[in-house]
């Protein structure tokens, strides 16, 4: 171990081996993440990497790549290595340096702040996700119901026929037509479909 690796132990640094993994497909597209899952903790600050060994993609029983890369690397502190699992999601961490941890209530108080503004940021992240999501899916379903009567039209349709126009599978556009039908929006008579002018 270098000299000015051990001086940064002596006053607070934490080695780890980490190991990050991508799994997916295509093959080229999991190396390309891996390749930039590395160079962003190369560029993270208050880290310094002291050794990398980036595992070339290999296919597993379900048909997807799984690349990986082993890693040791110098934070900062400890707060700085509870981060960087938050920010990176590492497959596994092994702490080499220092083997054992001495410190006040006080500095472990604010690790813990620390974790729980993380933890509040995750949280209203997912929370907006969350809202988007559940905006988008009613925007596409009122979407997909104006398709469905724009593919209707002035005539009379099979639900082949729309199928064809609005290219959705019969099995899935069907509950949406059973909605506008209910609706009094579309009428079915004989398996054919024609709007109902409101």
């Amino acid at each position: 171990m270098e000299q000015e690796t051990k001086d940064k132990l002596e006053k607070g640094a934490v080695l780890a081996r980490i190991i990050q993994e991508v799994l997916g497909k295509p093959k080229e597209h999991v190396e390309e993440a891996i390749a930039g899952i590395v160079k962003a903790i190369k560029d993270q600050p208050d880290i310094d990497v002291q050794s990398t060994k980036v595992f070339p993609a290999e296919e597993n029983e379900e048909g997807a790549y799984l690349a990986f890369a082993e890693m040791e690397v110098l934070f900062k502190d400890l707060p700085r290595l509870i981060g960087f699992c938050f920010d990176f999601v590492p497959g596994s961490v092994e702490v080499v340096e220092p083997t054992h941890f001495d410190f006040s209530v006080a500095y472990l108080n604010d690790i813990m702040n620390d974790l729980m503004v993380k933890l509040h940021g995750f949280s209203m992240k997912t929370k907006n996700l969350t809202l988007e999501n559940n905006v988008l899916r009613k925007r596409g379903t009122e979407l997909l119901r104006n398709l469905v009567i724009l593919a209707v039209g002035n005539r009379e349709r099979t639900v082949e026929e729309i199928c064809g126009t609005v290219g959705i599978p019969a099995d899935q556009l069907r509950p949406y037509i059973d909605i506008l039908v209910k609706e009094g929006r579309l009428a079915e008579k004989e398996g054919k479909l024609s709007l109902l002018q409101k």
